[in-house]
């Protein structure tokens, strides 16, 4: 399993790779968490040590007992153990057919300029913009421009997010990405 950061208690290696999992997934669904158990090395045994700690609950979704634990165990694991969950959480995201999700995981788990990547979320914020959500396409396109190696097209793309930040009412975001 992915060792992660040190918590103030002892845990079982399994348990914090299903901590980290757990932490990494924004849609907190256990059906995510359990089909990328056996590609990281844990399954629900796991959780007990968890649970019994009062660090999360899983039932009909995973919830972390506070904000903070979530956040202190996604940002105390190292880069390549995040990026490994990540990795795990696309291939989840696509067999489900989450193409979305599936984009934003593999930006997470992307360590270095990766144009594939970059043009998954591309996709995925002309979706999401489609559907509305002018902020979160703005967010994707810009994520996809920090992906991106070729120059003009990482130009394009923060062009594209610095438009949907205007159109979202996010001026000084706009000019952010325009500078």
């Amino acid at each position: 399993g992915v060792q992660t950061c040190a918590l103030p208690i002892s845990l079982p290696p399994p348990t914090r790779t299903l901590l980290l999992a757990s932490a990494a997934d924004p849609t907190s669904d256990p059906n995510v968490l359990w089909r990328a158990g056996p590609e990281l090395g844990f399954d629900a045994s796991a959780a007990a040590a968890a649970e019994e700690r009062n660090l999360l609950s899983i039932r009909d979704t995973v919830k972390f007992r506070h904000p903070l634990i979530r956040s202190a165990i996604y940002y105390g694991a190292p880069l390549a153990h995040r990026a490994r969950v990540h990795a795990a959480l696309a291939e989840v995201a696509g067999a489900l057919g989450e193409i979305d999700l599936r984009a934003w995981h593999l930006a997470a788990a992307a360590t270095d300029a990766d144009d594939v990547v970059a043009t998954e979320l591309e996709r995925a914020a002309e979706r999401i913009r489609d559907r509305g959500d002018w902020t979160g396409s703005s967010a994707l396109l810009g994520w996809a421009a920090s992906l991106t190696p070729d120059l003009p097209t990482r130009a394009r793309r923060l062009l594209g997010a610095a438009e949907a930040s205007a159109v979202a009412g996010s001026p000084g975001r706009a000019q952010a990405l325009l500078d």
